[in-house]
C-alpha cells in the first residue's frame, strides 16, 4: 500500500465510522473496516467522493431507489450494495 493508498484508506475509514447516525457508522463504517485495505487506490478514490453525499442519498443509491451520478457507478457502490445485503 502507497503512502497515498493509505491516506485515502484513513480519510475513508475516518469519514465513514463519523457520520453523525449510527446506521451510517456502521454500515459505511463496517464497510470500510472489512474491505478498505484490499481496496485499491482507484476504487478508495471513488469511496471518498461517495462519502462526500448525504447519508440520505447514498442509501437511496444503495437501495436502488434513485440512480447515482454518472461518476459514481463505479464497483465500490456495487460492492457496498453486496455489504449491505450481508450486513442487515
Amino acid at each position: 500500500m502507497t503512502l497515498f493508498t493509505h491516506l485515502l484508506f484513513k480519510k475513508a475509514l475516518y469519514r465513514a465510522k463519523h457520520r453523525g447516525g449510527k446506521e451510517a457508522d456502521f454500515l459505511l463504517g463496517g464497510f470500510v473496516e472489512t474491505y478498505g485495505t484490499s481496496l485499491n487506490e482507484e476504487e478508495l478514490f471513488e469511496l471518498n467522493l461517495l462519502l462526500e453525499y448525504d447519508d440520505n442519498v447514498i442509501f437511496s443509491w444503495l437501495n436502488v431507489n434513485q440512480n447515482p451520478p454518472v461518476e459514481l457507478k463505479t464497483t465500490i457502490l456495487k460492492k457496498l450494495r453486496n455489504h449491505l445485503k450481508t450486513a442487515v
